[in-house]
């Protein structure tokens, strides 16, 4: 591998100072767009665990909530908590895609 890498800088070297002129550029742009993916997910974490939280108490306390016909209000309830989610991670794949 290393011949070949040697004797394709050998023989294209106009494309070799190109691509030595860019290479820092695209490992910068790499770097900042980690650093701002890493940024943009920030409080998902935090919000799936809420839901995650919601289902666990409803399903170990599924007779208490079968008794009071709550199950259309936690469904209800688990759906609006995964609303902000749903709509970052939108965002975030669309800007992550579009980079």
């Amino acid at each position: 591998m290393l011949v070949a890498c040697t004797a394709g800088f050998i023989l294209q070297w106009q494309l070799s100072l190109v691509l030595i002129a860019v290479f820092h550029v695209v490992v910068a742009a790499t770097v900042l767009q980690k650093m701002f993916m890493k940024g943009f997910s920030g409080d998902l974490e935090v919000a799936h665990a809420k839901a995650t939280q919601l289902v666990g108490e409803a399903v170990a306390n599924v007779r208490t909530v079968a008794a009071f016909s709550s199950e259309a209000n936690i469904v209800c309830l688990f759906s609006s908590s995964l609303d902000s989610p749903l709509r970052r991670c939108f965002w975030k794949g669309q800007t992550s895609g579009s980079c």
